[in-house]
């Protein structure tokens, strides 16, 4: 059951990016499609816990979503700015060695057990992701390792780290029996601090935007269910690095078959690698 719950996780994942990618490819303004996603998603859970008469968000609910959904918005704001700045290849390493906060918290903050084979596998699949993400196709800015650059990269890797580290703390804190209020927290704290994003840009929203944050938004909440479930039930460090490589596997698939890009030479052994990991680090 724990991998039918992984695999499903593995291809929502997957959908919810290739989702976002089709709306950049229809020009969509990212932080109004972000943040339309974000305010539709708390509105779905809202309405179905106010008819359910189960509105209540306590004290550790709401500091839990409030942390969690400034830690989401930030990491779509930096990526944003980081992708303007510095080569696509650093960002996207930044963005996906982030798994490896939640993985060592869980280790040693949650105790959860590990063994020898899986930690080496959780190893392996970080040179697979990396290696993927460098063969990705980068503009060169020829400026990647200057003071203000790295501090930028630090921030994506650390943003989405806490983001991942919000979403695996509801189990270890004993709130899983209220995720709907979880999301519904986080998604309002993520849509407002988005909202302000795209005031402060002086950006007038698109009905076309709108509607496609809005289709975005009630898959992320399908999706994010999915996430918050299967972390009931499998450790972070088996849960990120199956995800992480999965999901980058099925990415490059996507950018190969789908939207015509060439698929290098680094990218595919990256691939190899981190599925070698996940036989390595899947739970028996």
């Amino acid at each position: 059951m724990h991998l039918v719950w992984l695999a499903i996780t593995c291809v929502m994942t997957t959908g919810f990016g290739q989702l976002f990618k089709w709306s950049q490819r229809r020009n969509g303004h990212g932080p109004t499609v972000v943040a339309a996603n974000y305010l539709v998603m708390a509105a779905a859970v809202g309405a179905y816990l106010l008819a359910q008469g189960g509105l209540h968000l306590t004290g550790p609910v709401t500091r839990l979503g409030a942390l969690t959904g400034g830690f989401f918005i930030v990491a779509m704001i930096v990526m944003t700015r980081a992708l303007e700045t510095c080569d696509v290849g650093a960002v996207l390493t930044a963005f996906r060695l982030s798994i490896l906060l939640p993985i060592v918290l869980g280790i040693w903050l949650w105790k959860e057990a590990v063994t020898a084979l899986q930690f080496g596998g959780v190893g392996l699949a970080l040179v697979g992701l990396a290696m993927m993400t460098f063969g990705a196709r980068a503009r060169k800015t020829g400026a990647i390792f200057s003071g203000g650059t790295l501090a930028l990269l630090l921030l994506v890797f650390f943003s989405q780290s806490l983001s991942h580290v919000g979403l695996s703390s509801v189990h270890h804190l004993g709130l899983d029996g209220e995720r709907l209020s979880l999301i519904f927290a986080i998604s309002l704290t993520a849509g407002l601090l988005g909202a302000v994003a795209v005031a402060y840009k002086r950006h007038v929203p698109r009905a076309g935007e709108c509607a496609i944050g809005a289709l975005i938004g009630l898959y992320n909440l399908a999706n994010l269910i999915v996430v918050l479930i299967t972390l009931s039930m499998v450790p972070r460090a088996v849960f990120f690095p199956i995800v992480g490589c999965s999901v980058v596997i099925m990415d490059n698939l996507f950018a190969h078959f789908v939207w015509k890009e060439r698929l290098r030479a680094p990218a595919l052994i990256g691939a190899f690698i981190s599925a070698a990991a996940m036989l390595m680090v899947c739970p028996r």
